[in-house]
């Protein structure tokens, strides 16, 4: 974490925009600042403006901290008002004209803002509707005839408000987010270290406004390009929607530079008609919407050289707060933070978790803003304190990938619960979006039930071939049941995908098979308590239903409680379904309770190992031996402790084999506590050691587990050596697994299934016939007689070859390799 919170810090002296924009003005009065239709102004004509309609505020009484409503159409005096009023020290709150009267009076009401600028059209066609709110409207033509035209001399300070920019609410009603001056100065920041802006600035010199003026995107479009010596030009409404228009507004202009939504970029490249546009863009500054891989290759076969960039960020953090440069459609992410921007993942209770971790996204540093206007509780419940800063939940999921960077996953309140099952949209869309020939793609829940998802492609792609690749990354309950192909995303007037307009799926999910048997129908009244769910079939896969890898913990409980068998989470996976489980239950053995005795029988397989131990007491050919270099930071007491421990949890490690007075090959339990030893030696005697370590195990003498840690004088070893009679393959798996969580300070289980149970299994296996020719050939060579007669055990006698620990084992690999890995040590060898 701290790489990616450190790498773009930079240190700036603060200088209000409004002062960047007046350097701007002295180093080329007469460059086009602004153009707009037929109406553009030289930097030096945008100045005079602003001073004009700031002079006029002034005089009128606006001080730091007064709003100013603004209702303006898109124009070049747009932005001469937006200046003006922060040059007079207010901040800017801004309607459009064809808003409805109840949100135009919300805004200003709710802003609180003395004054209203517009112009004397709009003055008169909202007549009755400014009439009825607490605000005085002043007209821009009169503004504009103040005949002040210097600079006013107005400080203006680092968290004075600069804007309030009203976003939707959960309410209904809209929320006015406030951002300070100090946010906005950091934004616009040409520091390298501010690669955003830096990306913006450095590589092309006019810029495309389209975004609404409502929009915290058009404060990006308009002071990125004013504070660095560039031409911005506004697009009209009806060029935005026009993407003919558009195109020859770009191409008239010479715009090099465009911030756009990716479904709004998408549509205009599969217009050929705006190709020579597009491949006019030096940079694409793409946001608001997660980056479908594939829009990376629309872009390329129209423009090669463009740089592409992916930002993202909340109003609430001064429009963007992260960047990824995308450069190929292979791991498509929000990259990292801007300069002097801050990112944590949190859990719920707003602890940082580890990277890796999937959480909430927050963001800190000096592009969180102040808050919201007049939600006090809101504004606590999301401005939070972090790490002793002030940050921002964005109610965004993500995580910081291995590579550094912010993977992100939607919204949390994108998070749907359907058919009892917490669902995140994002992650769907963007596991969809990575198909090759996929564009874009959106999923909603219909009625509740199911899933559709609606895609656009570069092809015709079918739902079979979109429901395998999902299947291959989602769990089975995320896959949708229904995809509906479409040529176009219906959009918002933003660029957005208008959930709304899309059209009602005509094909539904296959009829759900119900429950027909009494077992059955206990089956699935039991999963669907597990999984909180009852829309599955009994042909439906348990995972689809909802089941997870803990809920299955809960559902093998249950089942085996209720039907007296033993159900484990590997024959769930075997099983998946009502069908397969019933099947499972009437073939499954009950439950059996293993009575405690004082000394158990060997395993056949285990009186093979005796026999063959006690005919050559000085091999070593069962002895399971390994060696580790450790790292040099392993705490030794710790690994003691963790062996100890783990012994401890797997007990059966220190029984005793012996004949007992009948001659019969036995074992016993033992219980101490084993401490492995801790041996101070040299480099060099170690060196003569190791050929040592490995000797044979007296069986009728005493334990058959070692474990010794070397201290020379700059290593340390780990050596243990298991006898085979205790131990398999899979079950030094488990044995490492749990040294090293033990070593980590988890507390371990003790098993729950034992190698004198599993001898125990035997015997009742052997009293019903099974393993007859195996038990004659073991006492044959434990007597001496000649095997060469007798027939081989075969694989119908069912011979256990397998530890005892692997009853508790699922399919594991390489489970030691990882366990040496977390514990920093590597195996030196092994046989």
């Amino acid at each position: 974490m701290k790489n990616i919170n450190e790498r773009n810090n930079f240190v700036f002296e603060f200088r209000p925009v409004t002062e960047l924009f007046e350097e701007q003005v002295k180093l080329h009065p007469e460059k086009c600042a602004v153009v707009s239709g037929k109406e553009s102004f030289t930097y030096a004509q945008l100045n005079e403006r602003a001073n004009r309609i700031a002079n006029a505020l002034v005089e009128k009484g606006v001080r730091r901290e007064t709003i100013v409503g603004v209702v303006l159409e898109r124009c070049c005096d747009f932005y001469a008002v937006r200046q003006g009023i922060l040059k007079a020290g207010g901040a800017f709150a801004v309607a459009t004209p064809d808003y409805p009267d109840d949100r135009i009076r919300y805004i200003f009401e709710d802003s609180g803002a003395p004054f209203i600028i517009t112009t004397k059209e709009i003055a008169e066609e909202r007549r009755e509707l400014f009439a009825k709110l607490p605000c005085t409207v002043l007209l821009i033509e009169e503004l504009l005839e103040n005949e002040n035209t210097e600079n006013p001399q107005v400080k203006i300070g680092e968290h004075d408000l600069c804007y309030c920019i009203y976003t939707s609410g959960s309410t209904g009603k809209p929320k006015g987010v406030l951002i300070e001056h100090i946010n906005l100065a950091n934004f616009v920041n040409p520091d390298p270290k501010n690669a955003e802006t830096y990306g913006y600035v450095s590589r092309g010199s006019v810029s495309l406004s389209m975004a609404a003026m409502t929009f915290d995107v058009s404060v990006l479009e308009e002071f990125l390009p004013l504070t660095n010596g560039m031409t911005a030009v506004i697009a009209s409404d009806e060029e935005i929607l026009n993407p003919l228009m558009l195109g020859e507004l770009i191409v008239r202009n010479k715009v090099d530079i465009m911030t756009t939504t990716p479904t709004y970029l998408s549509n205009m490249i599969d217009l050929p008609q705006l190709e020579k546009a597009v491949s006019q863009i030096k940079v694409f500054d793409v946001g608001a919407e997660a980056f479908p891989p594939a829009l990376y290759d629309k872009i390329r076969r129209v423009n090669q050289d463009a740089y592409i960039m992916n930002g993202y960020g909340p109003t609430e953090t001064t429009i963007s707060c992260t960047m990824k440069v995308i450069t190929d459609s292979k791991n498509i992410t929000i990259g990292v933070p801007n300069g002097n921007v801050k990112v944590y993942i949190v859990d719920k209770e707003n602890h940082v978790v580890p990277d890796g971790e999937t959480g909430e996204l927050v963001i800190a540093g000096l592009g969180v803003g102040r808050g919201y206007m007049n939600l006090p509780e809101k504004t606590a419940a999301v401005f939070i304190d972090l790490n002793g800063e002030r940050a921002y939940k964005t109610g965004d999921l993500a995580r910081i990938s291995p590579e550094g960077e912010i993977e992100f996953f939607g919204r949390m309140d994108n998070q749907i619960k359907l058919r009892g099952l917490r669902i995140e949209l994002g992650e769907i869309e963007e596991v969809i979006n990575s198909y090759e020939g996929i564009i874009t793609s959106i999923t909603v829940p219909v009625d509740n039930k199911y899933l559709c998802c609606y895609f656009i492609a570069d092809r015709e792609i079918s739902p079979e071939e979109l429901s395998d690749y999902a299947a291959e990354s989602l769990a089975h309950y995320m896959v949708p049941e229904v995809f509906i192909q479409l040529e176009k995303m219906p959009i918002t007037q933003n660029g957005k995908i208008d959930k709304k307009a899309l059209p009602k799926p005509v094909a539904q999910p296959k009829n759900l098979k119900e429950p027909e048997t009494v077992m059955q129908k206990k089956i699935f009244r039991i999963v669907a308590k597990v999984v909180e769910n009852d829309f599955f079939g009994i042909d439906t896969s348990f995972y689809k239903a909802g089941l997870s890898s803990i809920s299955a913990m809960k559902l093998c409980i249950l089942i085996s409680d209720e039907f007296g068998v033993t159900v484990k989470t590997s024959n769930l996976h075997e099983n998946n379904t009502v069908e397969k489980l019933e099947k499972y239950i009437m073939l499954a053995p009950k439950i059996r309770t293993y009575e405690k005795r004082e000394v158990y029988p060997l395993t056949g397989s285990q009186k093979g190992i005796f026999a063959e131990c006690m005919k050559n007491p000085e091999s070593t050919v069962y002895n399971i031996p390994f060696l580790f270099d450790l790292e040099p930071a392993i705490d030794v007491q710790k690994l003691s402790d963790a062996i100890t421990s783990t012994v401890s949890a797997h007990s059966y490690l220190l029984t005793r084999v012996y004949l007992n007075d009948r001659g019969e090959m036995v074992q016993k339990p033992y219980n101490e506590t084993f401490v492995p030893e801790v041996i101070q030696t040299t480099n060099e005697q170690f060196e003569e050691l190791k050929a040592q370590l490995v000797r044979p195990f007296k069986l009728e003498k005493g334990c058959l587990l070692r474990a010794a840690i070397y201290i020379t004088e700059d290593r340390k070893y780990l050596f243990t050596d298991f006898h085979h009679i205790l131990a398999d393959g899979n079950s030094y798996d488990i044995i490492f697994e749990d040294i090293n969580s033990a070593y980590m300070g988890e507390k371990l289980k003790k098993e729950s299934y034992t190698g004198f149970d599993a001898a125990l299994d035997e015997e009742q296996q052997m009293k019903e016939g099974k393993y007859k020719k195996a038990e004659k050939y073991y006492d044959s060579i434990f007597e001496g007689v000649e095997t060469e007669s007798l027939p081989l055990p075969d694989r119908n006698d069912e011979i256990p070859e397998r530890g005892y620990l692997s009853k508790e084992m699922d399919t594991r690999e390489s489970v030691v390799l990882s366990a040496c890995e977390k514990l920093g040590v590597t195996p030196m060898w092994s046989t």
